[in-house]
């Protein structure tokens, strides 16, 4: 979505937009590693970012606001399901997102190379692939 010919303006607008989906995508206990995290989850949905994407990221992004504990149980019975360890190094935007069952097959393909990139990212990534085979087997 972000495009433009000046790098300049396109740096400031990614700059912008990080700086107003961060926040809201942080969960209230913070360390530096899940900030770093969820940061470059951020950026990974901003560079993600289509015209017809955004009604669906924004409905998603309000579902997991709202939602919050549903999202956190969901990943908590992902874990216990696959005895992982319990990090959450993501956000609840990512969780909704693989949960949701309402979405076109082009935004599951944008929702597989977020969590792809965010898992390539992961320190140690099986918290994340977890959440991903549990929300795959819930749908099957």
């Amino acid at each position: 979505m972000l495009s433009t010919k000046n790098p300049v303006v396109y740096d400031l607008c990614f700059e912008i937009s990080l700086g107003l989906l961060v926040p809201v995508l942080l969960p209230r206990s913070r360390c530096d590693e899940t900030l770093a995290c969820i940061e470059y989850e951020a950026s990974t949905w901003i560079n993600a970012f289509s015209a017809s994407s955004l009604p669906v990221i924004f409905k998603l992004l309000e579902d997991a606001v709202q939602n919050s504990r549903i999202h956190v149980a969901f990943v908590g019975r992902a874990w216990n399901q696959h005895d992982v360890p319990k990090k959450m190094h993501f956000s609840a935007l990512l969780s909704a997102a693989l949960s949701s069952e309402d979405h076109s097959k082009e935004f599951a393909v944008l929702i597989g190379q977020v969590a792809t990139r965010c898992m390539l990212y992961l320190r140690d990534p099986l918290p994340l692939a977890a959440v991903i085979v549990y929300a795959r087997e819930k749908k099957n």
